[in-house]
């Protein structure tokens, strides 16, 4: 594994969740240390990527939490992600 044991794992801009949840495969499932943002409004990013919903279903299962509309560039003004990661 490439992370310490209790380790938090922030995916920013993560397009349609994809690597965050080839992420939660990494990690037999359980995704309760992983935090995985888009810049996009979630209708948006339906509309953009097709396979979205499935990633989004995959995370939400394993314990993630998934944020939309997140500026990459602004995170210390967005209230669901808390540092430090």
């Amino acid at each position: 594994m490439f992370s310490k044991s209790g380790q938090r794992i922030l995916v920013v801009g993560d397009g349609n969740f994809s690597f965050a949840a080839s992420l939660v495969s990494l990690y037999n499932g359980d995704g309760t240390n992983i935090t995985a943002t888009s810049y996009d409004a979630k209708e948006v990013l339906h509309e953009k990527y097709s396979d979205a919903k499935t990633h989004i279903k995959t995370l939400k299962n394993s314990g993630a939490k998934v944020h939309f509309e997140v500026d990459g560039t602004r995170l210390g003004a967005f209230q669901g992600v808390d540092p430090p990661y």
